[in-house]
Order: C-alpha cells, then sequence, then structure tokens
C-alpha cells in the first residue's frame, strides 16, 4: 500500500503528538478522537473522518492549553472547509 499523500497527514500527527496528559483528561480524549480521524483519513474514509472531526470539535473548549486549543481549532475549521459531504 502506497502511504498517504494527504498533507494533513503530518498536521494532525503533530497534534496528536502535543495531546499528552493523562487518561481520562480533556486532551486524551482529544487525542482518541484525533487517532480515530488520523484512521479515517489513511483509509479514505471522508463521512467517517468528518464524524470524528466533528467530536473533536464537540470537546475543544475543554483543552486548558490556550496554544494548543488554538491550534486544534485552526486545524479544525480548516477541515471542516475542506471536507465536502452529500
Amino acid at each position: 500500500m502506497a502511504p498517504c499523500s494527504d498533507p494533513n497527514l503530518a498536521h494532525i500527527e503533530q497534534l496528536i503528538g502535543d495531546l499528552n496528559g493523562e487518561d481520562d483528561t480533556p486532551n486524551a480524549l482529544m487525542r482518541e478522537h484525533l487517532e480515530a480521524a488520523r484512521f479515517y483519513l489513511l483509509g479514505s474514509m471522508p463521512a467517517e473522518y468528518h464524524f470524528s472531526l466533528g467530536l473533536s470539535e464537540s470537546i475543544l473548549s475543554e483543552i486548558k492549553d490556550k496554544d494548543l486549543r488554538a491550534r486544534l481549532e485552526e486545524f479544525l475549521q480548516s477541515q471542516r472547509a475542506r471536507v465536502k459531504l452529500p
């Protein structure tokens, strides 16, 4: 299988890496949603990708690190504009 050439892959992987924290925290839940989104991005499943990003958006306000929250919000908004579903 050829590697995914989507430029968003590196971005989502960077955000996943920046979401440190213990289990049962907003950071851990956000990381879980972004890991699922990454899986769907690699699997060319746009509806599932969009759904996982929506779950990520729903907990965005719970991320305490303001810089990280802003970067997550920017990424999620850019993806919402990019992913057009019927």
